[in-house]
Parts: structure tokens; C-alpha cells; sequence
């Protein structure tokens, strides 16, 4: 169930940068502005987490950040960090596929090192590839496939619905 705390933004009043393959936020974020969101868990019902965003130095949105546990003791990337207070607060279609975008982007840089210690290697036959750039790629590919299957139907509904606007535009004219 949604609480008051979470109103819905309209969809043109969101910022490009926050929309991801159609998909945009439940509510939007302002730059570096906390958020209160109460704990989703009985257990901890007297508890509020902060969720914030960041920028990069060009303007783009960095990161989303929360201050629950699961959050702040995960080991990836914080651009590929997501919690349950997150996924309520951004709306979980958008959270899986931000999520999608980030482990891609990992997964692209990963893969990246990877060719650059095989063309150390294939140019100086006596250099030795550093075994941790095969663990990073390694788990880059596992958690780039877990947020792929998670995104394929959010991916699909989408493109079910533009198929069925270019098809109402068409049948319009």
C-alpha cells in the first residue's frame, strides 16, 4: 500500500534526465534535498530513512542514495545501489529499469578492462593479466542478467504501449 508521502509527479513536469526508456518516477527528486520515507517494516515502524540524489559535475544524475542498512552496507557501485524505501519512492518499474542502465554501464566498463588486459597480454607475452579484472567482469555479467530478466517485461509493457499508440494515431488519420 502507498502512503500520502508518496504523490505521483506528472510525466511533463519530469526532467529528461530522469526518464528511462519511457519510464520516469513516481515522484520526482530535487537536487541534493533530502526526503523522509518511513520504514516499510513493522519492526522498525518508528524509523525514517533519508533518500536523496546527487549530480555529476555536468548535471546529470550521479546517484540515488538511502540511508537504510541495505543501502549503506551494499558492495556495488552506489550508481547501482537499490532499496526497497527507493523502489516505493521512485516507483518500481523506474527503479528496475535505473537499475538496468546502471549494471549495463558497469557491465560495459568491465568488459572494457577486459580487452585492455588482453591486448597488455596479446603485445607483451610476458605480462601477467590481473586475475581481479576477470572477478570484476564476472560479477558485472551476473548482476547485469539478474536486472536484465527483471527489466524484460517493465521493456515489454513499454513497447506494447507505444505499439498501441502508433497504432490509434494510425487508425485516427
Amino acid at each position: 500500500m502507498l502512503r500520502a508521502w508518496l504523490p505521483t509527479t506528472p510525466a511533463h513536469l519530469v526532467p529528461q534526465d530522469q526518464c528511462i526508456n519511457g519510464k520516469i518516477p513516481r515522484r520526482q527528486m530535487d537536487h541534493q534535498r533530502d526526503y523522509n520515507v518511513p520504514s516499510l517494516s513493522l519492526k522498525r515502524a518508528h524509523l525514517d530513512y533519508i533518500v536523496s540524489r546527487s549530480h555529476n559535475k555536468y548535471g546529470a544524475v550521479h546517484s540515488y542514495f538511502c540511508s537504510c542498512p541495505p543501502w549503506e552496507y551494499s558492495t556495488a557501485h552506489p550508481g547501482a545501489r537499490t532499496c526497497k524505501h527507493l523502489s516505493k519512492f521512485l516507483g518500481e518499474d523506474f527503479d528496475i529499469m535505473r537499475m538496468h542502465r546502471a549494471t549495463f554501464a558497469i557491465y560495459t566498463a568491465a568488459r572494457a578492462d577486459v580487452f585492455s588486459e588482453v591486448a597488455r597480454h596479446t603485445n607483451n607475452p610476458s605480462y601477467t593479466p590481473d586475475p581481479a579484472v576477470a572477478v570484476r567482469f564476472q560479477v558485472a555479467v551476473a548482476e547485469y542478467e539478474l536486472w536484465r530478466e527483471k527489466a524484460a517485461p517493465v521493456i515489454a509493457a513499454h513497447e506494447a504501449e507505444m505499439q498501441a499508440a502508433i497504432l490509434a494515431v494510425a487508425h485516427d488519420d
